[in-house]
């Protein structure tokens, strides 16, 4: 009878651990599923503007609120002032941007100098961080590459004083 009583103790506390992994497989998808949605919103939204200015203006806010963000930047590459600037922002306090960014430079300057999207879950404690943000309130940053006619032409990225998710 004890051997009967272990089994099943074994076998229903593996049921419960495959219940809890289904669980959380399933907020993961979801997720994904909300998220594409959004996407799929934000897409038809700006495909339908008509001015390239509506279009810069459309991106962060677009990111920032399809993220959870609580703030947002689009920075657009000037090649020729050796740069990246804020062309656009979404609820974004005028101290977050300390003027031109050199490519390299903290999350939006390692997008443009890559080219690939950036993850950063706690921005306080980032080695490669902008000195000029220490202080903030900025903990998780999400960035991405924006590409135009197989260009880079800008950076977009999300802040938020949440750790940020992969």
């Amino acid at each position: 009878l004890a051997v009967v009583t272990a089994a099943w103790a074994f076998r229903h506390h593996e049921m419960s651990v495959l219940a809890s992994e289904n669980a959380r497989l399933l907020a993961i998808s979801d997720r994904h599923s909300r998220l594409l949605e959004g996407l799929s919103k934000v897409m038809i939204e700006v495909t339908g503007l008509q001015s390239p200015a509506a279009v810069i203006a459309a991106i962060p806010a677009h990111a920032g609120r399809l993220l959870g963000g609580q703030t947002a930047g689009l920075y657009l590459r000037d090649e020729r002032a050796g740069g990246v600037y804020l062309a656009a922002s979404w609820q974004m306090p005028e101290n977050l941007y300390s003027g031109p960014i050199s490519e390299g430079t903290g999350v939006i300057g390692r997008i443009i100098a890559s080219g690939k999207p950036l993850v950063v879950p706690d921005y306080r404690h980032w080695p490669d961080r902008d000195r000029a943000l220490d202080g903030s309130a900025i903990v998780g940053v999400v960035g991405a590459p924006v590409i135009w006619h197989g260009q880079l032409q800008a950076a977009n990225v999300v802040h938020d004083r949440r750790p940020a998710q992969q």
